[in-house]
């Protein structure tokens, strides 16, 4: 999260614990008030009675008093000192802050590039622990050197371009590709690409139960892909959440499909049933949903559909391969799509290219001569 100040030229960054501490501070600072909002009328309505007593003062007094101030008290020990960036634009630096104390600072012209990147840490649930994805804008030759950081991927890049539109400096994306100042606003198939030379018509094996085809208008990239172990994993999954079930909260209320004494059962007992087969059936369906049809990505000179999700050719700025992602991204909209159910993890990367390589050859860029070694047959 950013803030501009168009008088002052000053954009400030927070780290993200500061943005997950704001609906907790003003959590906080409600019910520290509120102590106090109910203290003042009932103390008045009891002055004007004329049926003030001092122990309502000696008790109630410091009673709202301290519910008032734990709050308060609670933000300060638990909530830390944040850290924040500041980019002051009119004297070209860049300084770090822990709270409101200035660490250091570093001048526009010492900061060759920067680059995005992230990191991880495990906090602990009720239910066991979750992992926390951040991602932060970096020096390259000082990457514990944190400019901007947010957990949202889409608020982060953006924030890392502005910062390198600010300080008119190259960006480095995480795959270590690199957009020059100019590129950062120019869509992906008008930016030069040195090693689309080096991609070829994707040919995939029969294996991979991906198909490549080209309909003339279309590049159409088909996956049937349906692995026995997902629909195994499923169905074991499903009985296993239909026996937990039956047993536990079944047998609790009395109306376990092991406890039927009749058939057909009562309401009551169907009516149970019905539910947890509903429940215990959402994996089987899950999977099936994403494997029974073929997967298709379409590729033409407009657009790059995915289903029912698309993105225009012109709003597309950089395609990125991030762990079982392959995200489409531009300022206004980021595709983020799923490849578990899409093809094998050792097909991730060659999907990437397909789809690049698509884009690339059916956009303008894709007619010149340049490109010409491209003609394909299938």
């Amino acid at each position: 999260m950013n803030q501009y100040n168009s008088t002052q030229q000053i954009i400030e960054f927070k780290d993200h614990r500061a943005q997950k501490a704001t609906f907790v501070r003003v959590f906080l600072i409600f019910f520290g008030l509120l102590p106090l909002v109910i203290f003042a009328p009932t103390f008045w309505f009891i002055y004007e009675s004329g049926e003030l007593e001092p122990i309502f003062l000696l008790v109630f007094g410091p009673m709202a008093l301290a519910f008032a101030i734990v709050p308060f008290i609670l933000m300060k020990v638990t909530m830390g000192k944040h850290k924040k960036t500041r980019v002051l634009t009119n004297e070209k630096k860049v300084q770090f802050y822990v709270g409101k104390d200035f660490v250091s600072e570093i001048h526009f012209s010492e900061i060759e590039e920067i680059k995005q990147s992230r990191y991880t840490y495990t906090v602990k649930t009720k239910n066991g622990s979750s992992t926390v994805t951040v991602f932060t804008t970096i020096l390259p030759k000082k990457d514990d050197q944190i400019i901007s950081e947010n957990i949202n991927f889409h608020r982060a890049r953006l924030d890392a371009e502005l910062i390198a539109k600010t300080v008119r400096i190259p960006l480095i994306n995480e795959e270590g590709k690199k957009r020059d100042l100019d590129e950062l606003d120019i869509p992906f198939h008008r930016r030069p690409h040195p090693d689309y030379e080096e991609l070829n018509p994707p040919n995939f094996e029969k294996a991979s139960q991906l198909t490549w085809a080209d309909t003339g208008t279309e590049f159409v990239l088909t996956s049937r892909y349906s692995p026995f172990v997902f629909k195994f994993v499923a169905i074991v999954l499903s009985f296993i959440i239909f026996l937990i079930l039956q047993t536990a909260i079944g047998d609790l209320l009395g109306v376990s499909i092991f406890d039927w004494q009749t058939f057909p059962p009562t309401i009551s007992e169907s009516i149970f049933s019905l539910i947890v087969l509903a429940l215990a059936l959402f994996p089987i369906s899950y999977v099936f949903y994403y494997t029974i049809f073929p997967r298709t990505f379409k590729i033409n000179k407009e657009e790059v559909a995915y289903g029912s999700k698309k993105i225009k050719l012109d709003s597309l700025e950089e395609v990125i391969l991030d762990d079982a992602k392959l995200r489409l991204i531009g300022d206004q909209i980021t595709l983020d799509l799923g490849l578990t159910f899409f093809c094998a993890n050792d097909q991730y990367s060659l999907v990437r290219d397909a789809v690049v390589f698509g884009i690339l050859s059916k956009s303008s860029r894709g007619e010149s001569s340049s490109f010409s070694k491209f003609e394909t047959e299938f």
